[in-house]
């Protein structure tokens, strides 16, 4: 409680011109410790001036020099029971953290109280999912997102044609995303009301995506991050051909990755 009240104050004294002091005295603290607990993961960013990046950035860098766990604290991937959920991983976050949930037993998920649907087999539209612009997924991996929209869209257009539809990120946030090519989703609509006569969503990392597959639609992702990346297609090139597998043990692994 100690080292945590006094690396709180060294936090609240940080700005970009004492970054070397602060790291110094935080090192020190954090020498007498050994394991780290944080909310959310540090990614490069221009922004390394902010308080909450600075410390991140800080705490990573210690961790990874004396080999000390870090349990990350993100937000959780489904929502349910009228709760709000935290993911808790060691190390990492999304599909790259360690959850230790191998094999998990059935009985979180059955708590959830929610049932998988039925993989679908038809559907007209293709739902492409928006993306946080500014989020740690897309800042690790250098992604312009807009870019990446745009050329789902040229690619998508070649291969099928099914109508190619867009949801926005509910995150209300600058750098919304506009095209001429896209039909637009009412961004207030529930992400199942935008599921329907969806053949397939499409998506970088979002967690909506685990929403849609728990829901029988069909996914491909471009990220090793997003967890369900072993249920999902790879490749837009899979749009003909998706993968149906079998989501029970991936749904009780998932069970143990969020809690309340």
């Amino acid at each position: 409680m100690v080292i945590q009240i006094k690396i709180a104050n060294l936090y609240s004294s940080y700005n970009k011109n004492n970054i070397d002091k602060i790291k110094e005295e935080i090192f020190t603290k954090l020498s007498k410790i050994n394991i780290i607990v944080q909310v959310g993961e540090y990614g490069p960013e221009k922004h390394i001036h902010k308080k909450s990046t600075a410390m991140r950035m800080l705490t990573q860098q210690y961790a990874q020099q004396h080999n000390i766990p870090r349990i990350i604290i993100d937000v959780g991937f489904i929502r349910c029971n009228k709760k709000k959920y935290l993911s808790i991983g060691v190390d990492n976050f999304k599909r790259y953290a360690k959850f230790y949930n191998k094999n998990s037993s059935p009985d979180r998920w059955n708590s959830f109280n929610l049932k998988i649907q039925p993989w679908r087999k038809d559907g007209n539209r293709i739902l492409i999912l928006g993306q946080r612009f500014c989020g740690y997924t897309l800042r690790i991996d250098k992604i312009n997102i807009h870019k990446w929209y745009n050329n789902v869209f040229e690619q998508l257009s070649t291969i099928t044609n099914k109508s190619l539809y867009f949801k926005h990120h509910p995150s209300k946030e600058r750098g919304k995303f506009e095209s001429k090519q896209y039909k637009f989703i009412d961004s207030k609509l529930s992400l199942l009301e935008c599921l329907k006569d969806v053949w397939c969503v499409v998506a970088y990392a979002t967690n909506a995506t685990i929403e849609s597959v728990i829901n029988g639609v069909p996914a491909i992702t471009l990220s090793k991050r997003n967890m369900v990346y072993d249920l999902a297609g790879h490749s837009l090139k899979d749009i003909n051909n998706l993968p149906i597998l079998d989501r029970t043990q991936w749904c009780n692994d998932l069970g143990y990755t969020q809690w309340s």
